[in-house]
């Protein structure tokens, strides 16, 4: 599954802001809390490459 966010992450930012480098996509599941753990590192143009970086947490209220 989280191979699955990863590759369906890429794709929705290379369809809606193609002009973003991505450095690193990474996953990881956090099992106690249900959660994935999601970080991009990424640059935009103009920007002297500075790489920037995004924290995202994916949870799920079911259990299963």
């Amino acid at each position: 599954t989280a191979g699955f966010i990863k590759e369906e992450c890429l794709k929705l930012i290379n369809t809606y802001e193609p002009r973003v480098n991505v450095i690193d996509l990474t996953i990881n599941l956090d099992v106690d809390t249900y959660s994935y753990e999601v970080q991009i590192a990424y640059t935009l143009p103009d920007t002297s490459n500075q790489i920037s970086t995004v924290n995202l947490s994916l949870s799920s209220q079911s259990r299963v």
